[in-house]
Parts: C-alpha cells; structure tokens; sequence
C-alpha cells in the first residue's frame, strides 16, 4: 500500500494527510449472546485505524467497504475528510442532502462511498 501513492482524475495524491487504512480484527474473547433464535456465541468486531495496534492484532486484515459503513452506524467519530483505504477499494465520507423548504438542507443519506477513478500513480 505504501509503495505507490494513488491519485485520481483530479490529480490528487492520496497521502498520510488525506487518507488512512481501515484494519478489522475480532476481540479475543467469546462471549454468549442471547437472541430470539437462541444462544450463540460471538466476538465483537474491531475497527482500527491504527497500522501499530493492528499488526498486535491476529487474524487482521484490512477492512470492507461493508465493515466500514457498518463501523459508521454504530460510532460517533467518522472520518469524514480522509479517503479510507480497504481492501476493495478507496472510500470517502458523503453525505446528501435535500432542501426542506424551511430555508435548510435535511441530511437524507450518509454513507462510505467507493471513491472512483482512482490509478497507481507512476
């Protein structure tokens, strides 16, 4: 990853200012769960952005689009001016929104978005 910075269309290099890798890792521990089908037991997914704590962590791997926008519905501290690095991709925050006619704008969907266009810079 660290090899080659990317850029896109726009040339903008991605760099350590303006993106950070996702690692996930699942907690040691099991713990039991009670849920309406049953017992099971489970461990809690971890999201890191730290490369240091992740690489203490067995079994990292980077994280997924699908990880990082489940991380979004459950933390307050969205990164919202850095590009996520993933292992399917490159992500960034957006958020949309729509006129309510009370001279304001209502926040209608927000999300982790697969950056596009983006190429191994040369």
């Amino acid at each position: 990853m660290k090899d080659k910075p990317l850029i896109n269309q726009q040339n903008i290099t991605l760099n350590s200012e303006n993106s950070i890798s996702a690692y996930v890792y699942y907690e040691p521990q099991k713990r039991s769960i009670q849920k309406s089908t049953g017992m099971f037991e489970g461990r809690s997914l971890i999201i890191t952005f730290d490369e240091s704590d992740a690489l203490r962590q067995e079994n990292v791997r980077l994280a997924t689009g699908e990880d990082i926008n489940w991380w979004a519905c459950v933390c307050d501290e969205i990164l919202r001016d850095k590009y996520v690095i993933c292992q399917d991709g490159v992500y960034i925050w957006k958020e949309i929104r729509e006129w309510n006619g009370d001279e304001d704008f209502d926040v209608v969907d927000m999300r982790f978005e697969k950056a596009n266009n983006l190429v191994f810079a040369v």
